[in-house]
């Protein structure tokens, strides 16, 4: 499948997938000029950036990049993705970009979801918080998420309803949730919602969290 450019994606969708990516570790090759540098994302100290940390500082022999063009590719599993920014400053090994307003991808999905089906710990309440109800997580980024309820639950696609994410090990995060799409699965419903207005913390936290878990899963 081609990569299909995005013009327009979510500012919070592409901060949730470079935080994904710079967490993850993911290495990724940064064109500058004629030059291919390896190295990785990682999570910039000021907003509206994306840092690169090069392999190797001596590949740059201490030009002055500041204000050039680059071009950045990165993989998750068969998954590419790139994107085009521009350099801020570079100090030492860190490099600091603008973050890019669009990720050219060959996956739909800006982060991958992972099935929790099974895993302790997880804990996830839907609804008011004077009559949440506890059901099932199904799978979880750090953009959305899917669950399980009883089809008498309301929930139909446009819907804001609040819900709170216990994760093993951490506080409870209380998330904004934007149904998105929602299927019958014998007597329950399957239910698809992204992640509204998620501080940064918070998304952080569920980050870190979900990579520790897939990467615990697997080596046992």
């Amino acid at each position: 499948m081609n990569p299909t450019l995005v013009p327009e994606q979510p500012t919070g969708e592409i901060e949730a997938h470079l935080m994904h990516a710079a967490i993850d570790g993911l290495s990724a090759v940064m064109q500058l000029g004629p030059l291919h540098l390896m190295g990785r994302l990682d999570i910039p100290d000021g907003v509206g950036e994306v840092v690169f940390v090069l392999d190797r500082v001596g590949a740059v022999m201490g030009q002055n990049v500041s204000g050039v063009s680059v071009r950045l590719e990165y993989w998750y599993g068969d998954t590419s993705n790139r994107f085009v920014s521009q350099v801020l400053t570079r100090e030492g090994d860190r490099v600091r970009l603008v973050r890019p307003a669009a990720v050219d991808r060959s996956d739909r999905r800006m982060v991958p979801r992972y099935s929790v089906v099974g895993a302790e710990g997880f804990r996830f309440l839907v609804g008011s918080e004077e009559e949440a109800s506890s059901v099932p997580l199904v799978d979880l980024s750090n953009t959305g998420l899917a669950f399980r309820c009883p089809q008498e639950m309301e929930m139909e696609p446009g819907m804001e309803v609040m819900a709170w994410v216990g994760l093993p090990g951490e506080e409870v995060v209380p998330v904004l949730l934007e149904i998105r799409n929602r299927r019958p699965v014998g007597e329950e419903l399957l239910i698809g919602a992204r992640m509204r207005n998620l501080l940064r913390e918070h998304r952080k936290a569920i980050t870190r969290l979900i990579i520790g878990y897939r990467k615990q899963r697997s080596e046992d």
